[in-house]
């Protein structure tokens, strides 16, 4: 009897993966209404169609996350329906419950923006300010704004060394006693070389970052002593002035 020949395998039919078409957000607007639409998942539908879009597993993850997110809200329930709105929460698929708040009204009327719930446009109205240039930042890019905001966390640690120094400095002038030295306090040399540099520093982030100019005498330590004098010109001092000859009425 011959052998029985093998089945050939059966090739599982391989199913075509859907292509992710989510674009990385552009702008810092962008990733705000991105945050804030994955906080509130109904969005979309309530900013179209009000709370009766809303499908009835929206309506009932929207009423659940609002008790949720209010605890005040949420005591006045008994232990069953805090169980029900937690159970609701928890399979609502990391549905945060610290999400961000409603976007802020920026047109300075009062009334409170709206919330398209788009991902693509300015659907979170936050303002983020503007650059020494006037232009807002909320359009810049992600990588722009984090490079911003090192450079303004550089400044102020800066500023936080330089107001040691001052502190330091007055400390010098009314010969303050170091409790753990017991030695007055002095500034040294190499403690002032520092500060210029810093100063130095802190003017470069200051002009890139606020278009804000440090003369040259704020800039170098050895100024801090000066005291500047007041020019006070008594009345009448610009008629005073003696022309000479050539400048009379002919």
């Amino acid at each position: 009897m011959p052998p029985k020949s093998k089945a050939a395998p059966k090739q599982k039919d391989q199913e075509s993966k859907p292509q992710d078409d989510h674009q990385p957000p552009q702008t810092v607007y962008e990733r705000s209404a991105e945050v804030y639409a994955q906080g509130h998942p109904y969005v979309s539908s309530l900013a179209s169609g009000g709370h009766s879009g809303l499908s009835p597993a929206e309506r009932t993850v929207w009423a659940n996350a609002h008790f949720a997110r209010t605890p005040a809200l949420l005591r006045r329930l008994g232990n069953k329906a805090q169980k029900d709105v937690w159970k609701c929460v928890n399979e609502a698929g990391g549905l945060p419950l610290r999400a961000t708040k409603p976007p802020s009204p920026t047109n300075g009327s009062g009334a409170a923006s709206a919330q398209s719930g788009s991902v693509g446009g300015r659907a979170a109205e936050f303002s983020w300010g503007r650059d020494r240039f006037g232009a807002d930042l909320g359009d810049y890019t992600p990588a722009q704004f984090s490079q911003r905001t090192e450079s303004a966390l550089q400044l102020a640690a800066l500023e936080v060394q330089h107001s040691a120094f001052l502190d330091k400095r007055e400390r010098e002038r009314e010969r303050w006693v170091d409790p753990k030295t017991k030695e007055i306090v002095a500034v040294t040399p190499d403690e002032i070389e520092e500060e210029k540099l810093r100063r130095k520093e802190i003017a470069r982030l200051r002009m890139e970052l606020y278009g804000e100019r440090t003369g040259a005498y704020a800039s170098n330590p050895v100024w801090d002593d000066v005291v500047p004098m007041p020019v006070e010109d008594g009345d009448g001092a610009l008629a005073a002035i003696a022309y000479p000859e050539d400048y009379a009425e002919g």
